[in-house]
């Protein structure tokens, strides 16, 4: 049994890139499938529909440098389907190179990196009869990404940090795919059996997930730089008003 990373990655700093590939190694990953482009309603996705040589150099060699198998597309026109299109094509990349039923995905974000992940952790993948895996995300927020942070934090203090379950791990099931919206994962397990595996809400037919929340991944959004945020929330507020994405169908 092997982990394979899922990578979405588009306009990010190689820095960060080769952050998020190195901590990697923390949870033994085999190879990393590494998806560039930008999703059509981003700013400027039709002048630049993927991301400069210098971020997949970075990748490439990051993966090569932690002994970690790499592939990486990069597609020449910008995601038409968005979020959707982009982490459904993500998933059938990554079942080009794995081990259908068997081997296991680890789905990561450009500004994520695996800071900590349990030494028994692919015994405990390749030992459940589960089809996803929930870890540990945490939230590291900037106290001065917007003034208004800034201003309250000089009156109250709390943390900078949360933590929150996501089911990020997911048994590599040829069919795997995104419906709807960006967050709701379907496949069909060995038995031919549709099953529901993540989605924002928990709905009554969501798969169990095994418990690996020992497996921390930091999620570190607030501290890109203020251009790339203003960009990210300029593609949110346009998907929202134009209900790109579907509802999750009440299953």
């Amino acid at each position: 049994m092997r982990i394979i990373a899922l990578l979405a990655w588009y306009s990010e700093s190689p820095t960060w890139l080769s952050h998020t590939v190195s901590s990697l190694s923390k949870a033994d990953v085999a190879h990393v499938v590494a998806v560039d482009g930008a999703y059509a309603l981003y700013p400027g996705a039709h002048e630049r529909p993927s991301s400069s040589v210098e971020q997949t150099e970075a990748i490439v060699e990051t993966a090569r440098g932690a002994g970690i198998g790499c592939t990486v597309h990069a597609p020449a026109h910008p995601w038409w389907g968005n979020e959707v299109e982009k982490r459904t094509f993500m998933f059938r990349a990554g079942n080009l190179v794995a081990e259908p039923f068997v081997d296991w995905f680890l789905c990561i974000d450009a500004d994520e990196i695996v800071y900590k992940s349990p030494p028994d952790l692919h015994e405990r993948l390749s030992k459940t009869r589960h089809d996803v895996a929930g870890v540990t995300l945490c939230n590291t927020h900037d106290p001065h990404a917007t003034e208004a942070k800034s201003a309250a934090l000089r009156d109250i203090s709390w943390g900078t940090t949360e933590q929150q379950g996501l089911r990020v791990l997911l048994r590599a099931l040829p069919s795997l795919r995104v419906e709807g919206t960006h967050a709701f994962y379907v496949g069909e397990n060995e038995a031919g059996d549709t099953v529901h595996l993540r989605a924002t809400s928990d709905l009554p037919s969501l798969a169990a997930a095994e418990p690996i929340s020992d497996l921390k991944i930091e999620h570190r959004h607030e501290f890109r730089d203020l251009h790339r945020r203003e960009e990210a929330l300029a593609y949110y507020e346009l998907r929202d008003r134009l209900n790109v994405e579907q509802p999750v169908p009440a299953c």
